[in-house]
């Protein structure tokens, strides 16, 4: 009976700590340059990353951007206090940055999650997923502009590739 207690016993601490690692393996993997999605950043941009923030395939007020000389995607790596109107008091320069991604998007108020973050290199390759899956696609709307902020670690990198749901 009492071998049988302490069998028990190593299974379950077993059992325990197998399950420990694993949630630590999945957290590595998945967002290690401590990366975040951040739903606000209005006001905070200076004027040049405002303006420079049109992209075609988008529905703008009604009307449908066609424009063969904007581009249909756009990703800007900010990493300097002049890139910003407002610096966020809780921001720090020397150890963060931030990834602005635009593209038109079906499903512009889903919440987002960052599903894979890599560095291959100089580029940062970012995977992006509907929260709570793919569920209820059906209220989609005409594409619209859909900006994507993300704070995170800074670290050198080039280029960024986004792939996923946005």
């Amino acid at each position: 009976m009492v071998t049988m207690r302490k069998g028990i016993k190593k299974l379950f601490l077993v059992g325990v700590l197998l399950i420990m690692s694993l949630g630590i393996l999945g957290s590595c993997t998945e967002n290690s340059f401590n990366a975040e999605i951040l739903n606000s950043t209005g006001g905070l941009l200076n004027e040049y990353h405002r303006q420079n923030s049109a992209i075609s395939g988008v529905f703008l007020n009604g009307e449908y951007i066609d424009d063969e000389n904007l581009p249909r995607r756009r990703v800007q790596i900010l990493k300097s206090e002049d890139d910003f109107e407002a610096v966020p008091t809780d921001f720090d320069f020397e150890r963060q940055m931030f990834i602005r991604f635009i593209a038109p998007s079906a499903h512009p108020n889903r919440e987002l999650r960052i599903s894979t973050i890599r560095k291959d290199g100089d580029i940062l390759r970012i995977e992006l997923r509907y929260a709570g899956g793919n569920n209820n696609m059906n209220n989609a709307r005409p594409p619209e502009r859909r900006v994507v902020v993300i704070r995170m670690d800074r670290i050198y990198i080039s280029y960024v590739e986004f792939t996923g749901s946005i």
